[in-house]
């Protein structure tokens, strides 16, 4: 079982808070980043990876772009943690890690398993999207 993403604002800098709300069904470590086109974005992932929008400042949020991975099993995918930047206008670019394709993964729950997911077999992959909010 996972755990909701949640959202909470603040409209006098942090001094008070309203209530936390789900705004999608999982999600850790989440990346937010206000675009110039007045997108509001949240990077998240586990398991995967994806990409939520906003048009409104966090009010409503469009259904998530995933970002493929692998095959988005746990222990067996990306980490979900990302950074991401506006690269020109519209466009917005995501730095995220996989692991590396056909490498053939050990039996959950053996020592090379552990090694398999905690180590190296993770490589960085970066994207583009082109990010335009539908009102």
């Amino acid at each position: 079982a996972y755990t909701a993403l949640r959202l909470s604002v603040s409209e006098d800098s942090g001094r008070s808070w309203s209530s936390p709300r789900d705004i999608y069904k999982m999600g850790v470590f989440p990346k937010f980043y206000h675009m110039k086109n007045g997108a509001l974005i949240i990077a998240a992932g586990r398991v995967g990876q994806f990409l939520l929008a906003s048009a409104d400042n966090g009010t409503t949020w469009q259904e998530p772009l995933v970002i493929p991975t692998r095959d988005a099993h746990w222990g067996y995918c990306t980490t979900g943690y990302t950074c991401l930047w506006e690269s020109e206008p519209d466009v917005l670019t995501v730095v995220y890690d996989d692991l590396e394709p056909d490498f053939p993964v050990p039996q959950r729950g053996t020592p090379e398993h552990e090694a398999y997911v905690f180590g190296s077999k993770h490589r960085l992959l970066i994207d583009r999207y082109h990010i335009h909010v539908q009102e």
